[in-house]
């Protein structure tokens, strides 16, 4: 198998503090290849030792190995400055953040690194995955590594290992906590300890006399690896990074291989990791209430266990006054922890408080404009007969959730929306923290969720979609999009985005960007075709799960919104 690797190191960027190890990172790396089969002229050291490091300059390489057609597998790894704007991973180099594209775009690296031919491709980061923590690192918009020339035939596979989970810092540690010199990244050590055979539960065997180190079982390994070693060196009143990964290689993918009459020492077996076959909590918990969401949607046997009083339900002002909605034809806005100051289209109606919003609707989906009392702003495609129930904290968008209104004269129908409630609650928790992956039992409950006239949760697939990305789930996820159509006329924006990656979403698709903030960074690898509004809008983004825009893009919004686009 023909190997290559593109190991980059920056210890110095912008104002942050110099890293100890970055640079020393990136060399070690190189010093495994070359014990490990990897030729000469495939290995690639990119560091800031002797000069900046510039994108140009990293793309030009991988770019060359890709057109060459005969690297079978390609490791890139960055040690690093990293950080995380909008669920997405930015990694930074010499030149960042003044110089906005100064930076590894790393979801659209990875979205194009499936279309561009290489059988496998491992990013290996160890950077922090901290929020951006300056309107000026905000603005960072960065580039892709790969060529945005896709090949014919099949995606291929990206795995991708981070050096800790969403939020967390990646840490470079003395060899006591009193020291004041020789810092070494944790991570790039015990990675390469577990390339390397030296952590014998990384290794599986593949045939006699041959071990493997294979991507799932290593991030199983790691996962526990790092905190042995901070409480091995004394770190023990300190939080560890656990390190994380996105895998979707298949049994067959290996990272290191060991042959010979002595192999090193065969690893305990390791438990698999949420995702990788076993369903978690999550999983199991939300798969349980959709399937008694489903029960009361298709039964009209038997009855509700009793009054079920709204405050059981999460956000009651929404389903206050549920029998006077009944003679709306329109769509409902509710909204908990703001006021809204302002709506478009015009035809828009805010009560006094700011709080609750009645659209009139001639068509069956459209896009509102709302704007809070700050000058910031969001939009939301609303659905005639539903209810949009939208909660804000400290004025940051935080989640929202579609309520269809169905027959609400059913004994069943509070029990349902108090199901489908609790369900879409457990998903958006996992979403904000990172951690949601979806076995497939539920992604069919969330398909078929769709699929009911007066039972679904369009969020719930918006949610859902971006899970399914990130374990590379095609096929789910173009029955989302197909579903969305045929039960609303459209589909989100976001969907389209993910399903359909060859193309722009068609102008039916709402609300005409991505909804979710990790959908922008995929933008970029449409390059040209990304119309210029969506470009300066990207620039306007607050820190936030959602789309959400300073008054400056809400300025740019306006008239977007008045010419009925």
């Amino acid at each position: 198998m023909t190997r290559a690797a593109v190991l980059i190191g920056v210890a110095k960027t912008g104002g942050l503090p110099q890293l100890s190890d970055a640079v020393g990172g990136a060399e070690r790396m190189k010093s495994w290849a070359m014990q490990h089969g990897f030729a000469a002229e495939d290995l690639h050291l990119i560091t800031d030792k002797d000069g900046p490091v510039k994108i140009a300059a990293i793309q030009q390489t991988i770019h060359a190995l890709v057109d060459s057609g005969t690297v079978e597998q390609l490791i890139v790894y960055f040690a690093g400055h990293g950080v995380n704007i909008g669920l997405s991973e930015y990694w930074l180099l010499s030149g960042a953040p003044v110089d906005d594209t100064a930076a590894i775009n790393l979801e659209a690296s990875a979205a194009l690194a499936r279309r561009a031919g290489i059988p496998h491709v491992v990013f290996i980061s160890d950077a922090c995955r901290t929020p951006a923590s300056t309107i000026q690192a905000q603005g960072i918009r960065g580039s892709a590594l790969f060529p945005n020339d896709p090949v014919s035939g099949p995606e291929q596979e990206v795995d991708i290992f981070f050096a800790a989970t969403l939020g967390r810092p990646a840490l470079e540690l003395g060899e006591t906590p009193f020291s004041k010199t020789e810092y070494r990244a944790i991570y790039t050590d015990a990675f390469l300890d577990g390339v390397s055979g030296k952590l014998p539960t990384a290794l599986a065997p593949e045939a006699q006399d041959v071990l493997v180190v294979r991507p799932r079982r290593l991030k199983a390994c790691l996962s526990s690896e790092i905190p042995r070693r901070f409480a091995e060196k004394g770190f023990v009143g300190t939080i560890p990074p656990i390190p994380d990964a996105r895998i979707t290689s298949g049994d067959q993918a290996w990272l290191a291989r060991f042959t010979g009459a002595h192999p090193p020492p065969l690893g305990a077996p390791v438990p698999e990791a949420p995702g990788t076959g076993a369903p978690d909590v999550l999983n199991v918990d939300v798969h349980e209430l959709l399937r008694r969401v489903q029960h009361t949607y298709t039964t009209r046997r038997g009855r509700t266990r009793g009054p079920e009083k709204h405050g059981d339900l999460p956000f009651p002002d929404v389903f206050d006054d549920r029998r006077g909605w009944r003679n709306f034809t329109d769509a409902v806005i509710g909204v908990e922890g703001a006021r809204i100051i302002d709506c478009l289209p015009r035809t828009a109606r805010i009560d006094s408080a700011g709080q609750r919003i009645v659209v009139a609707m001639e068509e069956q989906v459209r896009s509102v404009l709302l704007v809070l009392a700050d000058g910031s702003s969001f939009v939301l495609p609303v659905i005639r007969g539903h209810t949009i129930r939208v909660r804000v904290m400290d004025g940051e968008l935080m989640d929202l959730m579609y309520l269809p209104w169905g027959d609400q004269a059913r004994p069943d129908w509070t029990r349902r929306a108090r199901l489908l409630t609790l369900a879409h609650g457990k998903v958006a928790l996992a979403a904000q923290t990172g951690t949601l992956t979806l076995e497939e039992d539920t992604v069919q409950r969330i398909i078929a969720q769709m699929g009911e006239p007066d039972g679904a949760d369009p969020a719930l697939a918006l949610y859902a979609a971006y899970a399914l990305h990130r374990q590379y789930l095609r096929e789910p996820l173009r029955e989302l999009h197909r579903l969305l159509y045929a039960q609303y006329g459209f589909s989100f924006f976001d969907i389209a985005l993910l399903a359909v990656v060859d193309e722009m979403p068609s102008p039916d698709s709402l609300p005409q960007f991505p909804l979710m903030s990790q959908g922008w960074p995929l933008l970029q690898i449409h390059g040209s075709t990304v119309p210029d509004f969506l470009v300066e809008l990207q620039r306007h983004l607050m820190p936030s799960m959602w789309s959400q825009f300073s008054p400056e893009g809400t300025a740019l919004l306006y008239p977007h919104f008045s010419k009925g686009e």
